[in-house]
């Protein structure tokens, strides 16, 4: 895009602006999980109610985003801006304090036009994303601007966030979990150092335990984290390049994306082969850059 321009969706509501001193280039997003039934509603502005006035769980989402040259993360949610008694919905009929349709001159009418961006009262009533702020990801003392954020993925309970650091190379754990307050805590938890560069991560489980898969490029390896003990469990040597990783559940399987080898990787994860957190196989052409 040229210089200075903007999304006008992503900058509607001035979601992403932010101090230069912070960093930016987006990088990781993930929303945090709500269990229904649960007292876990991120509260954010208000505890979303329902019509008899009891908060409903999951009501609002938590959205948390990485950006690539700043350790921090942006927290959004999605929120519907209502009306007042003054205002209507553009695309809605004007209504009378009755709620029957009625024209400019405020006579009941049988076929409305709808409300028109605009017009006096108008108001976008659609969800839109509001900023819930942002809250540090530091996992190392490092100078400021030196540190890159990659991939941020939750627990199953949404009351852990795992996010890759790429420099200095490691996996950090924020505590997400609510407080008395309904909100959440966002306080750095601890970190497992890694190799150079990663950036690339994708959860998995086995029944028992979470699992993380983080892509290493530079020494051609995928790390392998066991979530629950927060450690590495397993190293296993790939292609040159590894980048991006895919989960198949099904099968059990990780195919990772070999970039400088043209090759793809199949790691098996499997709780109950021999074979588990191995490569089994490797897929496509051996030569570098040769197509």
């Amino acid at each position: 895009m040229p210089p200075g321009t903007k999304p006008m969706i992503v900058d509607a509501r001035s979601v992403f602006v932010i101090g230069e001193s912070l960093g930016g280039g987006g990088w990781g997003m993930a929303e945090r999980p709500c269990v229904p039934g649960s007292s876990q509603v991120p509260n954010v502005t208000k505890v979303p109610t329902d019509a008899d006035g009891e908060p409903v769980d999951c009501g609002r989402p938590l959205i948390y985003s990485s950006f690539r040259t700043g350790l921090f993360f942006a927290r959004l949610t999605p929120d519907e801006a209502l009306p007042t008694a003054s205002q209507v919905c553009i695309g809605d009929p004007r209504l009378d304090d009755e709620g029957f349709p009625i024209d400019a001159e405020g006579e009941r009418i049988d076929a409305p036009e709808p409300v028109q961006a605009g017009e006096p009262g108008a108001l976008l009533c659609t969800p839109q994303i509001f900023s819930a702020g942002f809250t540090s990801a530091v996992g190392f003392t490092v100078p400021q601007g030196s540190g890159q954020m990659g991939d941020i993925a939750f627990s199953r309970d949404g009351r852990r966030l795992f996010a890759v650091q790429s420099s200095p190379g490691a996996l950090l754990f924020v505590d997400t979990s609510v407080d008395e307050r309904g909100e959440t805590r966002d306080e750095s938890a601890g970190l497992v150092e890694l190799c150079s560069g990663p950036s690339r991560m994708a959860l998995f489980e086995d029944g028992a335990n979470e699992y993380a898969a983080v892509s290493c490029p530079t020494p051609g390896e995928v790390f392998i984290i066991d979530l629950s003990g927060f450690r590495v469990v397993a190293n296993v040597a790939t292609g040159a390049g590894p980048h991006p990783i895919v989960v198949d559940r099904a099968r059990q399987l990780l195919y990772v994306g070999n970039t400088l080898d043209a090759t793809v990787s199949v790691i098996d994860i499997a709780r109950d082969r021999p074979t588990r957190f191995a490569e089994i196989a490797r897929v496509g052409l051996q030569t570098p850059y040769k197509r």
